[in-house]
């Protein structure tokens, strides 16, 4: 039988709306190839993701809010903060930042970054609470409100809305993926996945090669060899994260890339170009079509 299978790239844009805690558990779930959990088992899991300070999956949930507040303004101007976004009346702003704001050594950052913990839910309050010993409540004058980043002028938008989208591929796209800056990312680790188990059918995936007709049996050829090897080191007791060093660019990956309109709009540019390489451009230009809704 053989211990490889062939699949197509695709993508999914998340859902604008989707709960905070939800979403961050969601995204970092798929690093590990969790299935999805009830919201309570998420909570949980979040609050570990704080207390374990694992920030990196609590960058893919953004705020944005209206600063109805001219004095807090400046004060955020005075911070400098490059975490956090401010363009005319908006801000935006991760979890991530308003949490190490808020657990920051110095005094300006503390207390911005307590402001910013108070305006969000009294489930992020809780977890942050919990995680630290304190016992924040909700800000009794509000500094900020809360804005729906769709109704939002298009300059506006471009900057304060972020979009969150899941995209399995080969790896060879996700190391050009990740060389974009202003991005979240959570992918698929080979650390930690097991190919080898019943959840990954007992068989190691690749995206089909752009040129996989031409020379297929030598890319057959390859890629039972490489899944062979990997299932011997396996058996031989090697762990997942040394036996992954024979693994090749053409493994499925499973990765969320989280940035606003601007970013991908950049990215666009240059993975969609005529000299991009042809799977990148390929699984981009569907995504680039759907986001288009936003920009305009």
């Amino acid at each position: 039988m053989s211990k490889f299978n062939l699949i197509e790239q695709s993508h999914e844009v998340v859902a604008l709306d989707f709960d905070a805690i939800d979403k961050i558990a969601l995204v970092a779930h798929n690093c590990y190839q969790v299935k999805e959990k009830t919201h309570e088992a998420n909570i949980n899991f979040v609050k570990q993701l704080i207390k374990n300070k694992h920030f990196a999956m609590l960058e893919h949930h953004v705020y944005c809010f209206k600063i109805i507040d001219e004095t807090f303004k400046d004060t955020l101007l005075i911070l400098n903060n490059h975490f956090i976004n401010i363009y005319k009346d908006k801000i935006s702003f991760s979890l991530r930042t308003a949490i190490e704001l808020f657990t920051s050594e110095d005094s300006l950052s503390h207390k911005v970054g307590a402001i910013l913990v108070k305006h969000l839910s009294q489930e992020i309050i809780d977890m942050v609470n919990s995680s630290y010993e304190t016992n924040l409540t909700r800000e009794e004058k509000e500094l900020l409100e809360v804005k729906d980043v769709t109704a939002l002028p298009l300059d506006e938008r471009k900057i304060h809305m972020y979009v969150s989208v899941k995209l399995i591929t080969n790896r060879g796209v996700t190391h050009e993926l990740v060389r974009h800056r202003l991005c979240a990312f959570a992918q698929e680790s080979t650390r930690y996945c097991n190919y080898t188990k019943d959840k990954f059918s007992n068989a190691l995936t690749y995206i089909r090669p752009v040129d996989y007709e031409e020379h297929k049996e030598t890319y057959d050829r390859y890629f039972e060899c490489e899944a062979e090897t990997y299932f011997k080191l396996i058996e031989e007791k090697s762990v997942p994260d040394k036996a992954r060093s024979v693994l090749c660019n053409s493994l499925k990956a499973s990765i969320y890339v989280t940035c606003n309109l601007n970013e991908w709009d950049h990215i666009f540019e240059l993975r969609t170009a005529l000299n991009a390489h042809q799977d990148i451009r390929e699984l981009l230009i569907p995504v680039k079509e759907e986001l288009a809704k936003y920009n305009s």
